[in-house]
């Protein structure tokens, strides 16, 4: 449920110790400060916002109408799966089309055929990288999640059996602002 947040609120973005923290924009400003990350609590200001683990999950339900705990999705991590789970769950749902999302590190198909960017950032690095430009570390960093999805079935013809990669980046000022309609008006569906 945590992970499904993300379709709707605005993220702001900690990176630390190969730690990819989202946490929830508006309650981050309520509380900014200087953040810096100590075991699993972001510390923001005067209060901390609790970082879900396995350990601390049930404490979720307690609280998610406070939006005031973080999620790490970086690569391995269980808030990474939680948000493949979700984007599954939003395409069977809005679409009905069963799909299987798998997290990836990096994208490497010499077939490279289709993309689908999650926000307006990653939308323009995904194009680019597509087309062989040259792409800045500093923009290649941005990207905080791949993901690759697959469908027995559904796509069109020149997309059967091909992945379509999916990307989720934060923007120049470390924010995410995912854009949940683009995983469904952008997937390459057969007129079928």
């Amino acid at each position: 449920m945590r992970a499904a947040e993300i379709l709707f609120r605005s993220q702001s973005v900690t990176l630390t110790e190969g730690r990819i923290m989202l946490a929830d924009q508006s309650v981050v400003e309520m509380q900014v400060s200087n953040q810096n990350l100590t075991g699993n609590k972001l510390r923001t200001g005067e209060t901390q916002i609790d970082v879900l683990t396995r350990d601390n999950q049930d404490e979720y339900w307690e609280r998610s109408d406070n939006f005031d705990t973080a999620i790490d999705v970086a690569f391995t991590m269980p808030g990474n799966d939680a948000l493949a789970r979700v984007f599954e769950k939003w395409v069977k749902h809005f679409v009905g089309l069963d799909v299987s999302i798998t997290p990836l590190r990096k994208i490497e198909d010499d077939h490279w055929s289709w993309h689908i960017g999650l926000d307006k950032d990653s939308s323009a690095i995904l194009d680019d990288l597509y087309n062989g430009k040259n792409i800045s570390p500093e923009r290649l960093a941005q990207i905080l999640c791949l993901f690759k999805m697959e469908a027995n079935s559904g796509f069109s013809e020149e997309m059967a059996g091909k992945p379509i990669y999916l990307a989720l980046s934060m923007n120049n000022n470390g924010v995410v602002q995912l854009k949940p309609q683009n995983l469904l008006v952008n997937l390459p569906l057969s007129e079928a």
